[in-house]
């Protein structure tokens, strides 16, 4: 199980790093994008956080304190996963310009 959590947090690092610094490393974040269209969605790479979320809830290590630990990261990725949907999908109703490309403006 932690070999599948470091494989999803080098993917979230690609997914949320800046482009530039991803162009510089062969263009990492373009590639991923390419081979998991998914993950350049927004309702995508929520729903890729709620399962790694899920999953890091759902899989604890011996210990209280790892388990304190995951059970926390866990649920935050699930939060976290939760509001994008939100705000992907209601925000346009809250007047967010939040997960629309190109900014404000929304134009691509």
């Amino acid at each position: 199980a932690n070999v599948y959590n470091i494989i999803f947090s080098v993917l979230i690092c690609i997914c949320e790093g800046k482009e530039d610094w991803m162009k510089s490393c062969g263009d990492l974040q373009g590639k991923l994008f390419q081979r998991c269209f998914f993950l350049a969605t927004q309702t995508g790479r929520a729903l890729f956080y709620f399962y790694v979320g899920s999953m890091t809830i759902l899989l604890l290590p011996s210990g209280f304190i790892w388990t304190l630990i995951y059970i926390i990261l866990g649920s935050c990725l699930c939060l976290l996963s939760l509001l994008m949907l939100f705000f992907a999908h209601c925000g346009r109703c809250l007047g967010s310009s939040y997960g629309q490309m190109g900014g404000s403006s929304g134009q691509l």
